[in-house]
Formats: structure tokens, C-alpha cells, sequence
């Protein structure tokens, strides 16, 4: 869509062409006379029409609720912008609106539910605990890509429950104050996992809601005299809750006696159960890493969806109300104001088009005020400037 850009940028010069046509004129129409005199630049009645919560909040760059504005942008321009005109001659005024957006990425939020049973504290689990302390650090945390991980810990029950953070040094202090006590039950940790994605959601939700990812950190070998124990039936059940919910869940096995065949049934796909049986810690936490990323690289699709315009004119003209293209919110010749509210097709211009009649010779601006606002398709909003033109009339 940026692709647009390039044959925007020249419509942004239209302001500087305005006043350059205002200092020149026609050299073949008589010279100007003063403009007619306008009233002071009150907010029209229409011009919240389209977007109500806005008015409310008494700025149409942002919603009631306090959503940001829009990052996307719109170029308007006014054609022509120096009009030459005859006293009750008819004058078509143009606007044209271009948009633009850019994709936006998906936020992520990851939640370690990281084992502690007495089997994390062999050796296999100790390396893996520094190597999670080495990863986190790795993620870019705090780095504004919206990536935020939480952590919480477990046995035979949840005993350690850490909210999503981009604060490296935090989600790092939570990992370092996980101990080891009892055997381990995956099925809680899911559990848990999920109950601190579900805290984690906002509410109301954001303008784009985040990727979740679970990912189950454990040495369970799935020995059916643990107590607590019951098996590889009840970690499948809890993981298709997770599933259900549109987590991604992901498994690492941890140590040669972790049960990696039930792990790796539980994660969304086999592509996202790992090991550290046959290899490093380190090198386990490489296809989480890729996770991550391929979570992070995704991009949210938005573009303006809606466009709010309202043209406030002098008492030098006066409004042809059947000429109003297209059908208008308002098109009120006795209150000198036109407005419309219209949904935008992607990748395209939106054009507004009205006659005005004059009433006396002399230089016009038109409109005077212009108000634009337009909506993406994440529910923000933000204002555009709309250029005004010349209108240069002479006697019958």
C-alpha cells in the first residue's frame, strides 16, 4: 500500500500552490476585492457527526476510552484550488482523500511454566536453568516489539506466578527464585499457564490482540507410582484446553528420563516439542527462539476503513444541496455546512464533490473551516488536513 506514497507526496504541495495563486491571481480578471468577511471559526454542528465517542472526549484524534490515534495517514486535496468564476455561476468543489497504511506486528505474550521437582535439580535441569537465564536475555525484551514473557513454576502444584514483563532483569529474578520440592505434574503447570495468559489479557482488549504461547519446561518421566501422578491422559486433556484457546503450545523435555513421546503429542505440532536428551541446553532452546520470531513476524493487516469530512462555507456562497456527491450526513444550505461520513475501499481514493453559487465579486476562500477525520480498521482515529481553495470572482 506504501507503494501509494510516492504519488501523494505532490498533493502535499497544494497549500504552497494556494498561496501562490492567491499572490498572482489572473492577470486577465480584474484584481480581487477584499474577501468577504467570515465568521469566527466556531466547531460546526456536523463535525463529530460521523464519530460520536469522539465528541464526547473533545479530541477527534482519539476515542473516549483513550485508544491511540492512527498511525496511518491521509492526503487530501482540493481541485482545482484556484477556481476563476462569474457571479451566479454554478462552482464545483472537489476533495480528494488518499490513505495509507502499514502492517502492524502481532504482540506476544509467553508464559514459561518451568518445572520445579526434585528431578529439575539433577544436572541436566541445573544447566537448563542457566540456560533459560541466558535465553530471556536473548529476546530482545523491553525492545518495543511488544514481546512481553512471564513466568510461573510447578510440582504437584503451581508455587510461583510471575505476570508477563518486558523488564528483562524482573522475568530473570522470577527464574532465579524458582526452587525444587516434590514430582512433577504437567497438567498443572498448563493449567496454571493458561489461567496467567487469561489474567494477562486486557480488558477492555487492545486495538491488536497479542499471540500467546505456553511453553512447558519439564523433567516428568512419567512414573506411574509418583504420587500425583495420573499419567499421559491427563497432560493431552489440559493441552487441548491451551489448544482451544488458540495458545501455541510448545514442550521441552528436559534429561534422557524426561517423557518426550507424551510431550511431543501435547505440543501444537511435533515441530514444537524439544529435548535436551541429545544435546545441549542451549541448542534445545534454539527452535524456541524461532518460535518467538515466527510469532513476532507475523503483521496485523489495517487500512482506513472510514472517512469523516465536513466542509463549513462563507456566507459569500451559497450551497447547491442536489449536486452534493456522494450522498452526504449534511447538506444544510441554510446553516452553510456539508458533511459526509463514507466507508473506504482499500488502496483507492475517496472523492466528495459540491456545487456553490457566488453572490459578489471579489477573491473567496473556500470552505471556511475544514474538518477531516478518518478511522482504521483497529477502531483508531485520527484528524487530516483538508486544503481550502480560491475563487476568484468577477462580475456578470
Amino acid at each position: 500500500m506504501f507503494r501509494l506514497i510516492p504519488r501523494l507526496i505532490p498533493r502535499l504541495a497544494l497549500p504552497i500552490l494556494f498561496a501562490a495563486a492567491t499572490a498572482t491571481a489572473f492577470v486577465a480578471l480584474p484584481a480581487p476585492t477584499r474577501p468577504a468577511a467570515a465568521a469566527p471559526d466556531e466547531p460546526a454542528a456536523a463535525e463529530h457527526l460521523a464519530l460520536p465517542e469522539d465528541a464526547a472526549n473533545g479530541d477527534p484524534t482519539t476515542k473516549a476510552y483513550g485508544a491511540p490515534a492512527s498511525p496511518c495517514v491521509a492526503v487530501a486535496s482540493r481541485e482545482p484550488n484556484h477556481i476563476a468564476a462569474r457571479v451566479g455561476e454554478p462552482v464545483t468543489v472537489t476533495i480528494r482523500v488518499d490513505t495509507a497504511c502499514q502492517g502492524e506486528p502481532f504482540p506476544v505474550r509467553l508464559v514459561l511454566a518451568v518445572d520445579t521437582s526434585l528431578r529439575m535439580a539433577e544436572p541436566a535441569g541445573d544447566a537448563l536453568r542457566t540456560a533459560l537465564d541466558t535465553w530471556i536475555g536473548t529476546l530482545g525484551l523491553g525492545d518495543g516489539r511488544g514481546l512481553m514473557v512471564g513466568v510461573i513454576g510447578f510440582h504437584t502444584s503451581a508455587t510461583v506466578s510471575c505476570r508477563p514483563s518486558d523488564n528483562v532483569k524482573a522475568v530473570r529474578r522470577c527464574l532465579a527464585r524458582l526452587g525444587t520440592n516434590g514430582d512433577a505434574r504437567p497438567a498443572v503447570g498448563i493449567a496454571e499457564g493458561i489461567a496467567l495468559l487469561r489474567r494477562s489479557r486486557s480488558n477492555p482488549p487492545g486495538p491488536i490482540e497479542p499471540r500467546e504461547i505456553l511453553v512447558l519446561v519439564t523433567a516428568w518421566p512419567n512414573d506411574m507410582v509418583a504420587p500425583g501422578n495420573t499419567g499421559c491422559g491427563e497432560v493431552m486433556r489440559t493441552a487441548g484446553t491451551a489448544k482451544g484457546q488458540g495458545i501455541l503450545l510448545a514442550t521441552l523435555a528436559v534429561g534422557g528420563a524426561a517423557h518426550a513421546p507424551c510431550l511431543r503429542s501435547a505440543a501444537t505440532s511435533p515441530r514444537y516439542a524439544f529435548a535436551t536428551g541429545s544435546g545441549r541446553a542451549g541448542d534445545a532452546l534454539d527452535g524456541l527462539t524461532n518460535i518467538v520470531d515466527g510469532a513476532m513476524g507475523e503483521y496485523q493487516t489495517v487500512f482506513v476503513q472510514r472517512i469523516a469530512i465536513t466542509d463549513t462555507l462563507p456566507s459569500s456562497v451559497e450551497l447547491l444541496a442536489d449536486t452534493v456527491r456522494p450522498r452526504p450526513s449534511i447538506a444544510d444550505t441554510a446553516g452553510a455546512t456539508v458533511a459526509w461520513a463514507e466507508s473506504v475501499v482499500p488502496a483507492r481514493s475517496v472523492t466528495f464533490a459540491y456545487q456553490v453559487t457566488t453572490f459578489a465579486p471579489g477573491a473567496i476562500v473556500l470552505p471556511r473551516r475544514a474538518v477531516g477525520t478518518f478511522q482504521d480498521t483497529l477502531g483508531r482515529r485520527r484528524t487530516f488536513p483538508i486544503p481550502r481553495a480560491l475563487i476568484e470572482v468577477v462580475g456578470p
